[in-house]
């Protein structure tokens, strides 16, 4: 359904409309909860180019499709990548927000939250790796206990 109307939105409105960008990045969102990460990838960074161009960097809607793109990153395995655009995101929000606003502290926690993510796959990997080439490491019966430690933060519709 958001598929039809984000279509009519943006024959109706044009991309760039409000309305229509608020649509696809709640198609987004869905695409996100539905584990295709691609395709919400996909439409997270549509969105956020335009909001870039239009509102620009610092603006809170662009600042929001930053961060929501970093889940569907993460659920793609790109941890590096959305661990960085996480970092970009919380350097402007520091210099525009301030170091105390309740955002810059999400930002915060979603970037410790990544990089924690990024650390037990890699751990998770090694273990595997082992695991698979029978050596027995002190980690090894962690291997799923490692993985249990990737929660995913769910998006922010807007």
């Amino acid at each position: 359904m958001n598929r039809t109307v984000l279509a009519v939105q943006r024959r109706i409105n044009g991309a760039e409309h409000p309305d229509t960008l608020m649509t696809a990045s709640n198609l987004a969102v869905a695409l996100e909860r539905q584990r295709k990460y691609a395709e919400a990838e996909a439409m997270y960074r549509e969105v956020l180019a335009i909001r870039r161009r239009v509102l620009g960097p610092e603006h809170a809607d662009t600042l929001t499709t930053a961060s929501n793109l970093a889940p569907a990153l993460s659920g793609q395995r790109k941890f590096v990548e959305a661990e960085t655009l996480l970092r970009e995101l919380l350097v402007i929000q520091q210099r525009v927000l301030g170091r105390a606003h309740p955002d810059t502290m999400i930002a915060t926690v979603n970037l410790s939250g990544q990089a924690r993510r990024r650390s037990a796959f890699a751990s998770w990997n090694a273990c595997a790796a082992a695991a698979g080439a029978g050596t027995r490491t002190p980690r090894h019966g962690q291997c799923n206990e490692d993985l249990g430690t990737l929660p995913s933060r769910g998006p922010r519709q807007h």
